[in-house]
């Protein structure tokens, strides 16, 4: 209900209103009925006193001072209703008759004789407690209402340097970081705050530098030679003084490089963070031709059954370059980690699917950089490069992998 600091200051502060105003108005009722209570009292131990003199000065008690006063002799000369009560309770001093009366009872100190004192008439608090309770209601509310003024004018103050710190954040342009926004900020906690932060986000803009010159150095210094193995490949696959092995080794060093040209291009592509790519409708069917053919050797090796049910101009939209990368990720990981059985491969229109009857796998613990299955020998980057390019291409990757084999479908958004 409250997300905001703003709010939660603004409702805390009423809470604490609310509390201390309950505690207010109880507190006052409490010393309101305290001061009748003890003024009641004066008032009929002022009247025992004095009747107690008067016995004493003349051997008979002399008529009460006031019309709430009246001296009975004995117990069985007092009123029904505070007979019974004083046989139930006869130490009882206070008692509440019949029609809002209410006595007090003093016993007098010769003859047994007892004081009553009906003083309903006295009573002014329990009589005004109704309007006590409005006026309090209203000084409570009016506090409130002041309380949540105050703590929304000193929370929009005091979180004022907080709201500018977040907006320039937000605004600012990741691969251009804001420098020397912690010098306006007062010395307090915040701006010991504002300068970790500016420390902190320092060290990430010049770590993000140096990756971006990594990314730059590594696209130069990695394609180059991978340009040259491609055309010596091809240079060498020309001679016709080949043999047909000889000819065989230099295909699968060529498809090699392909792949690695493919796995850094994919690279400087994620760690460039782009997420604008030329996205297209890019037909799949070639897509997996392609892919196929690069790993026939191995598909032949392993008698694995490969089984296509490829919907005629069946599309998915994306950069068809990372489409590429994507699928053949996927087609070589099937291939690589079933050892007998059969791959299905199924597309429609914006889907495609592909089924091994492989050993499974984790897909949260597969996709995380770095982890390699048993016995591979890539670089554990495969499924993790996958679902980034997913990410950017905007395609939804769907896992499922049991005990034995498993599904992996890429649906276009």
């Amino acid at each position: 209900m409250f997300r905001t600091i703003k709010s939660r200051f603004v409702a805390y502060f009423g809470l604490f209103t609310l509390i201390n105003s309950g505690l207010f108005v109880g507190m006052s009722f409490i010393f309101m009925f305290t001061v009748e209570d003890v003024f009641i009292h004066r008032e009929v131990m002022g009247e025992r006193q004095r009747l107690e003199q008067s016995y004493e000065a003349t051997g008979q008690y002399s008529s009460p001072s006031k019309s709430y006063f009246r001296v009975y002799n004995n117990r069985q000369a007092l009123p029904e209703k505070i007979q019974r009560s004083l046989e139930q309770y006869p130490k009882e001093k206070e008692i509440f008759g019949d029609n809002g009366l209410h006595y007090h009872i003093e016993r007098l100190k010769f003859d047994d004789a007892l004081l009553v004192s009906e003083v309903s008439k006295l009573l002014v608090v329990r009589g005004f407690t109704q309007p006590a309770l409005i006026v309090l209601g209203v000084m409570a509310a009016i506090m409130l209402l002041l309380s949540a003024l105050l703590a929304y004018f000193f929370s929009k103050r005091a979180l004022k340097p907080l709201t500018e710190l977040s907006e320039l954040l937000s605004s600012c342009d990741p691969e251009h970081l804001p420098k020397g926004f912690a010098a306006p900020f007062a010395n307090n906690e915040l701006g010991a705050f504002a300068n970790s932060l500016e420390k902190a986000l320092n060290e990430v803009s010049e770590f993000v530098e140096r990756e971006l010159q990594f990314t730059r150095d590594a696209s130069h210094e990695l394609r180059t030679p991978i340009t040259s193995i491609l055309g010596a490949c091809e240079l060498l696959q020309a001679d016709k003084q080949l043999t047909t092995q000889q000819r065989g080794v230099f295909m699968r060093i060529h498809h090699a490089a392909e792949n690695m040209q493919k796995t850094v291009e994919s690279l400087l592509l994620v760690a460039r963070g782009e997420t604008q790519l030329a996205k297209q409708s890019v037909l799949v069917e070639p897509l997996i031709e392609q892919s196929i053919l690069n790993y026939a050797e191995q598909i032949s090796a392993k008698q694995l059954e490969i089984e296509c049910e490829i919907e005629p101009g069946s599309t998915l939209n994306a950069d068809s370059q990372s489409l590429q990368i994507i699928i053949e990720n996927l087609v070589q990981n099937a291939v690589r980690y079933t050892e007998q059985g059969g791959i299905k491969i199924r597309t429609r229109n914006g889907m495609f699917e592909i089924k091994d009857s492989g050993c499974g796998f984790d897909f949260q613990h597969a996709k995380q950089q770095g982890v390699k299955a048993k016995n591979s020998s890539g670089f554990g980057i495969g499924l993790s490069l996958v679902e980034r390019l997913c990410g950017v291409n905007g395609l939804n990757l769907t896992v499922e992998s049991p005990a034995e084999g498993s599904c992996i479908i890429l649906k276009s958004r």
